[in-house]
């Protein structure tokens, strides 16, 4: 994960629950700090990485990890055009 992310993935509060007040912010990414924008750039070139191993130039990219949901309004900032599928399981 640390290497994907760029040692801010928001697994790490999960990970570290000692730390859990230090790397909480890294699941919602609020405020422009370093650790945002050190997660964006990570979060980019993984991406980039994802299309040219997909052959994705033009097709759509579905990222489907949970972690995700909690960073919406930073991903739309991203991405503004991105579409959100958001899976709701019947419980009976």
């Amino acid at each position: 994960t640390t290497l994907i992310s760029g040692g801010v993935s928001a697994y790490m509060p999960l990970f570290f629950m000692h730390k859990y007040a230090q790397y909480f912010p890294l699941l919602t990414l609020e405020g422009d700090g370093p650790e945002v924008r050190a997660w964006e750039q990570a979060f980019l070139h993984f991406l980039k990485k994802v299309m040219y191993a997909t052959g994705g130039a033009g097709r759509r990219l579905v990222i489907k990890s949970p972690v995700h949901t909690s960073r919406v309004p930073h991903l739309l900032r991203l991405f503004p055009d991105a579409q959100f599928i958001y899976v709701h399981r019947d419980p009976r």
